[in-house]
């Protein structure tokens, strides 16, 4: 079983809860495989200052979402979340995953141009959402603040697969 971006389903126990979790979805032998982002971005270079657009949009995104009740940083648990519900071989690995068209590799700039594309589209509806409702911030305020942000950066993506015991 394959999930991604499965950062708030991942904090409800009946998800990974032996009885009625996700391995009731798995063949005998099965794996699950859990695909996020860490919400802060981890450079390969120095293009990501401290004081960037991109990392103060992170922080209003998990400023935010506490106040709304949501963990942002979910992800960064997901290996001991699995572990802590009894599944096995929990391995994480991280990988390259570009929001822009900076590697040579072809197929990973290809990677880039898509991701950033996702991110660009998706950047006002997330940021808009969460900052007027959970900041209070103005609708133009918000905007002001995407156009600054829509800058690029490099970062990576994490991986976490595990074994399901029950079904063995």
């Amino acid at each position: 079983m394959h999930t991604a971006i499965a950062r708030e389903t991942m904090l409800d126990p009946r998800f990974t809860d032996s009885r009625i979790g996700i391995h009731r979805a798995l063949k005998p032998g099965g794996y699950i495989e859990l695909t996020d982002h860490d919400l802060y971005p981890v450079c390969i270079d120095d293009t990501l200052k401290p004081d960037s657009p991109l990392l103060s949009f992170c922080d209003h995104m998990v400023a935010a979402g506490g106040k709304m009740g949501l963990d942002f940083l979910v992800p960064r648990d997901f290996k001991n979340i699995l572990q802590d519900a009894g599944y096995e071989n929990v391995t994480e690995v991280t990988k390259v995953c570009p929001l822009n068209t900076w590697p040579k590799d072809q197929r990973l700039k290809q990677i880039g141009l898509f991701q950033r594309e996702q991110a660009l589209d998706g950047l006002s509806g997330i940021g808009m959402g969460l900052f007027t409702r959970g900041l209070g911030w103005s609708p133009e305020e918000v905007e002001l603040f995407n156009i600054e942000v829509s800058s690029t950066y490099h970062w990576y993506s994490t991986l976490i697969e595990a074994e399901d015991p029950w079904t063995k």
